[in-house]
């Protein structure tokens, strides 16, 4: 391979881990943007996760 070939791959790399967090940025950002929305509060969502994860633990 040539040089200009390897620079092209690693940028090519590159660009699509960028892509990607970029991707998951948006994705959170839109998710904490539909709770605002709806008016779930921070504590409610504690609760939630709290009861998850122990239902999925079988302790309830």
């Amino acid at each position: 391979m040539t040089l200009t070939v390897l620079k092209i791959s690693h940028l090519e790399q590159l660009n699509s881990k960028i892509f990607a967090l970029l991707s998951n940025i948006f994705s959170r950002l839109k998710i904490e943007h539909l709770i605002k929305q709806i008016g779930i509060s921070y504590s409610t969502l504690k609760y939630c996760a709290f009861f998850a994860e122990h239902a999925m633990k079988g302790n309830i």
